[in-house]
């Protein structure tokens, strides 16, 4: 893994990964319902202007569990 939750726009909490500024923490992928996924990466291309790598949603996926 080479990319940090910050590069998604996530924060580590000592409670979990949040999307929102420690309001919630997201599910570990795992337990993520796939659509809960798949908006989360749609969410995280808006952030940052362009669509995922592989590579990118790989992380992603390691930061999540």
């Amino acid at each position: 893994m080479k990319l940090t939750e910050s590069h998604f726009g996530l924060i580590r909490t000592e409670n979990g990964i949040s999307a929102d500024g420690g309001k919630t923490i997201l599910p570990k992928y795992q337990e993520m319902k796939s659509h809960t996924f798949e908006t989360l990466v749609f969410d995280i291309e808006l952030f940052n202007g362009q669509d995922l790598t592989e590579s990118e949603i790989n992380d992603l996926k390691e930061i999540l569990s």
